[in-house]
């Protein structure tokens, strides 16, 4: 088992995404361009948000969630609501300064311009991606000035979950909430899935991702918002806030190649190929960035600062890891070094693809948006106006099904999950496809040793063999119809939404929001937990713990011994000596 496929979903899971979004900012915010391009009120003015509006909006959540069973056990008072816990109770980075939560737009710069209905949702948009909300979400232990450390000596995540679908350190954390894998089918960690269906391969054998629920955190985060300001407690800018979370997450997963896993089938065997050319490499002597030596052995940190992890996280952000303590970078699973494993080959070749993909739409994209801007519409290639088309036509076809799932009633039904969950079905049935084009138009070497970077000054034509044809037209058909999936995603919820506002009850849109998040803040200790066992296990079998290491819980550190102690041990997810999830599927 341990020796098996080692494509594991903490080594593959799009660390992918370590710089880009599943679009470019331009093309979240020209989605509020094109959909909403029949409005009349595009550029009213909207009034600049209050300093404490958030904290306002914050503390109305406490004093009604008091009346679900449970809140008030977790949340005793006011005073330990902070905006930290708030967001941590959402599922968004406590440390983060996120818009809606800790901050607020401020006046434009131009002239002190007025800020605009257009402008206020354009922004909010991109704010998932630019305040680091989603990222490196890490448990806040006992000890208000550390970060605890497992039994290997790495940095504990909040909920291991974000491992599966993400990363430990940086931007790959965000995936867990803006991607996911499709709700059915039939999902497997085996080999056989990851080459017959690689959408449905999932280790451990769970539907990945969160997108969907923090699409309808925000819904409910919206409606919420504006129940206060039509009450007259709140402007309108909080409400566009949460609005612009819906709008980014429902377009990243109108991405394709957010929905998946490995992506495309050759990719592991590309893995593969690459594995057993770097050992015969090794052996010959023949050393390159992908086939040198393993990095060197380091130390595990005895504690880990809070400091030192936000010093850490800031200049890997800058591409300066070099000035980063070896110690820490091992706790944060960013140490340089190149194992000979499928799962390191895998990781580099499908982020290559990903990447590349990537990087050469929003390049083609973004020239095609200046040609519109100047009036030259002839010049436009004939597949990128038709992506522009699609944000504005939408998909009838798509806005059938959505209803029909929808049913009488939707407003009254979480309509911003369903939505979610419809278009990452529609979205992952032709991820393989996406990815199949785009290895088939890629440079040899991306499915060798060589990487594709763009911090490098690296740019995506000078990667691809062609880029111009029948694969490169198909590239722009699959973006166009992801476009009008998500077109008619966000026109059905903002309909939903006026429908949800209109009968909405404040009590009830904050006790279904509490509800849900305390079940996931208990599913979320229980994966801890679980995480933990599961840590010290591997490592008394590599003979690497350490005596007396900390969890960063005191119950735990004076508990009995859970290797030995069977009462302790919690069976069904353990981590095999690769390093993977392992439910022993």
């Amino acid at each position: 088992m341990a020796r098996r496929l080692a494509i594991g979903t903490a080594a593959v899971a799009l660390a992918v995404a370590q710089r880009a979004a599943a679009y470019d900012l331009d093309v979240h915010r020209s989605f509020v361009d094109q959909v909403h391009g029949n409005r009349q009120d595009l550029d009213r003015p909207v009034d600049l948000p209050g300093a404490h509006e958030p904290e306002a909006l914050r503390l109305e959540f406490y004093d009604r969630a008091l009346a679900v069973p449970g809140f008030g056990a977790a949340y005793g008072s006011r005073d330990g609501f902070a905006s930290a816990d708030f967001k941590e109770f959402l599922g968004l980075a406590p440390r983060s300064r996120a818009f809606g939560f800790d901050r607020v737009a401020e006046a434009p710069v131009a002239a002190l311009a007025p800020l605009t209905w257009r402008e206020a949702l354009r922004e909010a948009s991109v704010d998932p991606d630019t305040d680091y909300r989603n990222q490196h979400r890490f448990w806040r232990g006992p000890a208000a000035d550390e970060v605890p450390l497992d039994a290997l000596g790495k940095a504990v995540p909040h909920d291991p979950r974000t491992l599966w679908f993400g990363a430990r350190a940086g931007t790959p954390t965000q995936l867990h909430a803006h991607g996911a894998m499709r709700r059915g089918g039939s999902r497997s960690g085996s080999i056989f899935k990851a080459l017959t269906s690689p959408r449905d391969f999932a280790r451990p054998p769970v539907a990945l991702g969160d997108a969907p629920d923090f699409v309808q955190t925000y819904t409910d985060l919206a409606v919420l918002a504006e129940l206060r300001r039509r009450r007259g407690e709140g402007g309108e800018w909080m409400v566009l806030s949460y609005k612009g979370g819906v709008y980014h997450t429902l377009e990243d997963l109108g991405n394709q190649i957010h929905t998946t896993l490995v992506g495309h089938p050759g990719f592991v065997l590309d893995a593969k190929k690459a594995q057993f050319l770097t050992a015969l490499r090794r052996r010959l002597g023949v050393g390159n960035a992908a086939g040198g030596a393993s990095a060197p052995r380091v130390s595990p940190p005895a504690r880990l600062t809070v400091d030192q992890v936000e010093d850490a996280i800031d200049k890997i952000r800058l591409g300066r890891e070099r000035e980063v303590a070896p110690e820490v970078l091992y706790a944060l699973d960013k140490l340089p070094g190149a194992e000979n494993t499928d799962a390191v080959h895998a990781t580099r070749i499908i982020s290559n693809h990903h990447f590349l993909i990537e990087a050469f739409f929003q390049e083609e994209f973004g020239e095609a948006l200046g040609l519109v801007r100047q009036g030259r519409w002839g010049e436009v290639k004939p597949g990128l106006l038709a992506c522009l088309r699609a944000m504005r036509v939408g998909d009838a076809g798509f806005e059938t099904e959505l209803r029909s799932r929808l049913g009488a009633r939707p407003e009254d039904l979480e309509f911003g999950r369903i939505i979610a969950e419809e278009l990452v079905e529609r979205s992952s049935a032709e991820s393989k496809e996406l990815f199949g084009l785009i290895r088939t138009l890629s440079v040899p070497g991306l499915r060798r040793y060589d990487t594709f970077d763009t911090e490098l000054g690296h740019r995506p034509r000078e990667f691809m063999t062609r880029t111009a044809g029948p694969e490169v037209d198909r590239i722009f058909e699959l973006h166009a119809a992801a476009f009008a999936r998500v077109a008619t995603a966000i026109r059905l919820w903002e309909e939903l939404f006026e429908r949800r506002v209109a009968s909405a009850d404040p009590d009830r849109v904050v006790a279904a929001l509490a509800t849900r998040q305390l079940a996931y803040q208990e599913g979320a200790r229980q994966r801890r937990e679980a995480y933990l066992r599961g840590q010290e296990a591997q490592a008394q079998k590599r003979g690497l713990a350490r005596a007396g290491a900390s969890t960063g819980d005191p119950a735990r550190d004076s508990a009995p011994d859970p290797i030995h102690d069977p009462r302790a041990v919690q069976p069904g997810v353990t981590r095999s000596l690769d390093g993977n999830l392992d439910t022993g599927q």
